[in-house]
């Protein structure tokens, strides 16, 4: 299993619980009402009030567990695996990768480095966070904050851009242009959920999109939290990829525990 593959899934989940102290799961069974065509154009301020207003709710959580199921494609590959999720607010991201039932990889980011223990081949590696996103030309950002949004289905946006908006397919789509890149994001109407960020470099047209489904009521936040994301990327440096990444069984503000131990046999990559 290739570690950088699930290193640039996660710099996505990749690419993003305090102010109360409500702890439980997520119950996965109520399903939102079908979304409702978007209609009337909305003004940048509007949308972007929205958005703030969807922050500010998950501002209370502070830490999330889940069971994770994975799935990646590429040109060169076709990966399934299982594992556990574990993020704490500001902190660490945490997450092991089962394959057959055994541990495969075990990461831990942190706001400054990303270190993965290769079971399989009994290693260690260890690189600094902002090379992942160099290596995947992000945006210029805060990339631990970016992966923070991300596992909770917040957008990620830049600063200092010229924005527009419009309708398009049913969505309110707003636009943000920057001398690099732009960036892209389709907000569902009455809820303003966002349903797809898309940032699109100009020098080269490499793409990274995340797609949220699944969005299901829950009774810890105002709104819906998405349990389905898909990270696709598409560049002349990676060729076309593509991660499914499903949550099941979440916990809110639980406190979880983890492990990350190197052991002295295992060889330093």
């Amino acid at each position: 299993m290739n570690p950088k593959i699930i290193g640039w899934a996660l710099a996505l989940f990749a690419l993003s619980f305090m102010m109360n102290s409500c702890t439980g799961k997520l119950r996965n069974n109520s399903l939102e009402a079908a979304p409702r065509p978007a209609t009337e154009n909305r003004s940048v301020d509007f949308l972007n009030n929205k958005i703030a207003l969807r922050e500010k709710s998950f501002q209370k959580i502070n830490s999330l567990q889940a069971k994770v199921q994975l799935n990646t494609r590429s040109e060169e590959m076709s990966i399934s695996a299982t594992g556990t999720l574990i993020w704490k607010r500001d902190s660490l991201v945490w997450l092991n990768v089962k394959k057959f039932g055994f541990e495969a990889l075990r990461v831990l980011i942190t706001p400054d480095s990303v270190q993965i223990l290769n079971r399989l081949e009994k290693s260690y590696s260890k690189m600094a966070l902002e090379s992942l996103r160099q290596q995947f030309n992000l945006p210029e950002t805060n990339t631990f904050d970016a992966l923070q949004k991300t596992i909770l289905g917040l957008p990620i946006q830049v600063p200092n851009g010229t924005a527009t908006t419009s309708i398009k397919e049913e969505k309110h789509q707003l636009r943000v242009e920057y001398p690099q890149f732009w960036a892209d994001y389709a907000i569902e109407e009455g809820s303003y959920h966002l349903r797809k960020e898309l940032f699109l470099l100009k020098k080269d047209n490499s793409m990274v999109a995340l797609l949220l489904d699944r969005y299901q009521k829950t009774e810890f936040l105002s709104g819906a939290f998405p349990f389905s994301r898909t990270i696709e990327v598409n560049s002349p440096a990676t060729g076309i990829q593509t991660t499914q990444i499903e949550l099941e069984s979440v916990q809110l503000n639980s406190n979880p525990t983890y492990k990350f131990e190197i052991p002295d046999h295992y060889s330093r990559k």
